[in-house]
């Protein structure tokens, strides 16, 4: 839209004034070097996952989201420490937040922190019942303590959310 309209103004411009040609060409091929700088620039930005949502956490304040997947990330690249801090700080966001609360309590589970993987999936089970996930989480983890009536009834709950939940 814009982009068309000012090519054509531009080619009006320059046949009514043919002495402009050179000064619009020289600032024509200034635009383009300065965009293609900026454009260098923001693909560094962009690298990957990480930098992306890095980034994003840096420009913007209160980024869940952002921490969230930076978590992941980290995660996925096997750095833990760092996963666990991103989920963290979703958390100390948005406290409801169930799918950052159940990610840190896998790797919790993972650190042999039981207990504490325990509290952050009933806290994710209080947040989003909705959410099959932490319900089959916290029945497993339940379910190795021996403490199979609850570990029971909160796997029944993740099937009657999602029947179709494979590792239930």
């Amino acid at each position: 839209g814009l982009f068309v309209a000012a090519i054509w103004g531009g080619a009006a411009l320059i046949a009514h004034r043919r002495r402009w040609v050179p000064w619009i060409a020289a600032s024509a091929f200034a635009l383009v070097a300065v965009l293609t700088v900026a454009s260098r620039a923001q693909v560094r930005t962009w690298h990957d996952p990480g930098t992306a949502f890095t980034n994003a956490i840096r420009v913007s304040r209160g980024n869940h989201i952002a921490h969230y997947n930076l978590g992941v990330y980290y995660h996925e690249h096997g750095d833990d420490s760092r996963a666990k801090d991103n989920f963290r700080a979703a958390i100390a966001i948005w406290s409801g937040y169930a799918a950052a609360r159940n990610n840190l309590a896998l790797i919790m589970e993972l650190e042999g922190r039981t207990a504490e993987a325990i509290d952050e999936l009933w806290a994710a089970t209080r947040a989003a019942p909705e959410l099959p996930e932490p319900q089959y989480n916290l029945g497993r983890l339940l379910a190795d303590r021996g403490e199979r009536l609850i570990a029971k009834a909160t796997l029944e709950r993740a099937l009657t959310i999602r029947p179709d939940y494979p590792e239930a």
